[in-house]
C-alpha cells in the first residue's frame, strides 16, 4: 500500500487517533471508523468517526455513501441532544 493521506483527531480527553490509508483502502478505513465508534473501551464517537469519513471524501475528491445505521450494528446510535 502506498500511503498517500493521513487523517488524525486529537480528542479534548487526550486521546490521539491517526489513520494513515491510500484511495484503495478507503472503504476499509470507513468501516474501521466505525468499529471504533462501536468499542465502549475507546474514547471515539459516532460524531468522530462522521467528521472523518467527511474529511476522506474531501481529501479524495468523492461522495461516499455511508448507512451509518448498518455499520452500527446492533448499538443504537446516540442522538444530537444526548
Amino acid at each position: 500500500m502506498a500511503i498517500r493521506n493521513v487523517l488524525a483527531i486529537s480528542k479534548s480527553t487526550g486521546s490521539q487517533y491517526v489513520f494513515f490509508f491510500d484511495d484503495e483502502s478507503r472503504e476499509e478505513l470507513i468501516e474501521t471508523l466505525a468499529n471504533f465508534a462501536r468499542n465502549p473501551d475507546l474514547d471515539f464517537e459516532w460524531k468522530d468517526a462522521s467528521l472523518l469519513a467527511n474529511q476522506i471524501d474531501e481529501c479524495c475528491q468523492v461522495e461516499t455513501e455511508i448507512d451509518w445505521f448498518k455499520l452500527a450494528g446492533s448499538r443504537r446510535l446516540p442522538t444530537l441532544n444526548g
